[in-house]
């Protein structure tokens, strides 16, 4: 038997979350269960890590997968499981942010000040170019930039996560 300060508990749980479904686990993350959200950290923070890894670099992959979870767990209302999967949802909410975090650790470095953020989403596509500025600058979340862009909420995803990576591609390119 396992000591109780090493993990074991005085008794079983009564549902085990590994075998959880995710709308489950998102189902307990709106009831304010946190170890739904472990569990869901569990299953996807390594992917979601290495999203952010390819995106923006390592250097701030640990606080872009943070900012993740901390999202998920801020608002599961967001996500909607007969859409798309939260495997998705969180790949892409990693892709945009990392691509934020790049952008901005950019911006910081031009002495210019003449707001390469704007120079650098002129160069995307439209659709692109709208559904990071809504999310990154406007703040929105991605069913609000869905909302005022009038784009359906998978394009938006797409949109936002094609942005990112080529937004992080021209600021590691603009370094060498």
């Amino acid at each position: 038997m396992t000591p109780r300060f090493l993990g074991a508990r005085t008794q079983p749980r009564s549902h085990d979350l590994r075998v959880a479904t995710e709308p489950t686990l998102l189902s307990g993350i709106r009831l304010g269960q946190m170890d739904a959200l472990l569990e869901l950290y569990r299953r996807h923070g390594p992917l979601v890590y290495a999203a952010a890894c390819r995106a923006g670099g390592a250097a701030s992959a640990e606080s872009v997968t943070r900012d993740v979870f901390l999202s998920l767990w801020a608002a599961p209302h967001d996500f909607t499981p007969n859409v798309e999967s939260l495997r998705s949802l969180l790949v892409a909410d990693a892709h945009v942010r990392a691509g934020g975090e790049a952008s901005r650790a950019e911006s910081e470095v031009d002495s210019s000040g003449h707001g390469s953020e704007v120079a650098l989403l002129g160069s995307l596509p439209v659709a692109e170019a709208k559904a990071l500025a809504l999310l990154g600058f406007g703040g929105c979340t991605f069913r609000e930039a869905a909302a005022l862009s009038g784009e359906a909420l998978p394009a938006v995803r797409r949109s936002a996560v094609r942005g990112a990576r080529t937004l992080a591609a021209s600021i590691r390119l603009g370094r060498s």
